[in-house]
């Protein structure tokens, strides 16, 4: 008897439509960060600030506090979307100038920014400067998307952009 194995790959991409049907890229305008527990900046530039993930912008970041102190793992930021989306992936764009950022983190969503549902955990390449994506269930609209950092290669991390893919 033969066996048919069969494998999928869900990959992301810079363009507004990704290689999956009926998918667009969430429009962020009026998106907000609401919530943050480590920030580093003086908010030039944006740079430092948790809603650098948000602004389109590969040179601005967020950055977890490294001075005077240095908080260890976890590291979360929560936006807000505004209106329930079912999201299909979520693609997170790495620090462009240095490869020692977070390897781990999960993904939780949550219609009142009260109660979260896991949408996941994943390993993540902070050499890549290329969109990761990771996929997520599209089955339940969420306003709230938590970001938690688990693990990384130094006690600080950061991240240059987030990008929802969606429904359309």
């Amino acid at each position: 008897m033969m066996t048919l194995v069969v494998t999928a790959s869900f990959m992301g991409c810079s363009d507004d439509k990704m290689d999956y049907p009926l998918a667009a890229k969430a429009d962020r305008s009026g998106w907000t960060v609401t919530a943050v527990s480590s920030e580093q900046g003086d908010g030039s530039e944006n740079t430092g600030l948790a809603s650098a993930v948000l602004d389109g912008d590969l040179n601005t970041i967020w950055h977890t506090q490294y001075d005077p102190d240095h908080p260890g793992f976890p590291h979360w930021f929560v936006v807000d979307m505004k209106k329930p989306n079912k999201m299909i992936s979520v693609d997170l764009t790495a620090r462009q100038n240095n490869k020692n950022g977070f390897t781990k983190f999960k993904l939780e969503g949550s219609a009142n920014g009260e109660s979260w549902t896991n949408l996941g955990e994943f390993k993540f390449v902070p050499a890549t400067i290329t969109p990761q994506s990771f996929p997520v269930s599209s089955a339940v609209g969420y306003q709230y998307l938590k970001f938690t950092a688990l693990e990384g290669l130094a006690v600080h991390t950061f991240l240059a952009e987030m990008e929802v893919f969606v429904h359309e």
